[in-house]
């Protein structure tokens, strides 16, 4: 069984091999993520079904490209926080409406405005559009205390 403390462990004896800049910041990610679940108040039940998540990762399978399969868990183990337990990192909505904004904008902008720049208009409109409806939600988020603080 993968406990936090396990993965804990696992992730720090990555970050004294001495890797790339982008291979320590992903470990490191990953590393302040646990931190910040071991300081939460979880209930028993909530540790287990984490550290039965950890354990179904297979974090310390050797692999060919270690960094590529460590960020995919650390999305995956990030997209279980998500529907498990409702918990984010900072900005996760505001990073998910702007880019879904600029999508729609861009879409509707080429309809609306064909011949007056509506590609650069609806990209704009649909940016701020999305980053208003994050930001609300990143708050919402906060004041639910969901919202895991990573330095």
């Amino acid at each position: 069984m993968m406990t936090i403390e396990k993965a804990k462990y696992f992730l720090k004896s990555l970050l004294q091999q001495g890797a790339k800049n982008s291979e320590i910041k992903m470990y490191q990610k990953f590393l302040d993520i646990l931190i910040s679940l071991e300081n939460r108040d979880l209930t028993a039940s909530q540790k287990n079904s984490i550290e039965e998540e950890l354990t179904n990762l297979d974090l310390k399978q050797p692999h060919k490209n270690r960094k590529s399969y460590l960020r995919k868990k650390l999305n995956a183990f990030l997209h279980y926080l998500k529907s498990a337990f409702s918990l984010v990192l900072k900005e996760h909505y505001t990073n998910y409406w702007m880019s879904l904004g600029m999508a729609f904008g861009v879409a509707i902008g080429s309809v609306v405005f064909k011949e007056r720049g509506g590609i650069a208009i609806g990209l704009c409109a649909g940016m701020f559009v999305g980053y208003c409806v994050g930001q609300h939600l990143d708050k919402e988020a906060v004041k639910q205390n969901l919202v895991l603080i990573i330095t």
